[in-house]
């Protein structure tokens, strides 16, 4: 009888193990926004050049439309962004990302990172159903490779020099609206 009842109370507690570490599983992924495939920085120098202008960053969104939706500050006193303008994609370019960036598995995924090196902040953004900023995923010199080859892609499918030109032009309207004097 002590046997059946030690028998019972170990099946039973193999059981529930099974059942927790079933329902644990994985982290639920969310669901994510039909408008924004993704985002990323752009530009940008590191903070050790002499003016704000020549690091600020763009921040830019790849729409599901095949837009890029450039964002950057009004002013340097003023953080908020303001849409400056759009650039499209080639279907292809676009094919490119899409296929490349694996939405959640970069939400899923741990990323170290390299502090023993001079370097630069790399990010992807992912965005929720509402378009909310859901994740910023990367960091400093990130050490995942599985995050830098999307990294990757995304800059070989954007029109880098049409890009840099519209963030060149925007921070000319900065150092105006500044009244900044070099």
């Amino acid at each position: 009888m002590k046997k059946n009842r030690l028998c019972i109370f170990a099946m039973l507690l193999s059981l529930l193990c099974l059942l927790g570490c079933a329902g644990k599983g994985g982290t639920s992924v969310p669901q994510f926004s039909e408008d924004y495939f993704a985002g990323f920085e752009f530009g940008g120098m590191p903070f050790w050049y002499d003016t704000y202008y020549e690091h600020v960053f763009a921040t830019v969104i790849i729409s599901t439309d095949k837009e890029l939706l450039v964002y950057m500050p009004k002013c340097e006193q003023e953080r908020d962004l303001e849409l400056i303008g759009t650039l499209l994609l080639t279907d292809k370019q676009y094919s490119n990302i899409e296929n490349g960036i694996d939405r959640k598995k970069l939400y899923m995924m741990e990323i170290k990172e390299d502090d023993r090196t001079e370097g630069s902040y790399t990010y992807i953004y992912l965005y929720d159903e509402n378009n909310d900023l859901l994740k910023k995923c990367g960091g400093y010199e990130p050490l995942n490779k599985s995050f830098n080859n999307m990294h990757t892609i995304i800059y070989q499918n954007i029109p880098q020099d049409d890009l840099r030109q519209l963030m060149d032009d925007h921070i000319e309207v900065m150092k105006a609206r500044d009244n900044f004097v070099e």
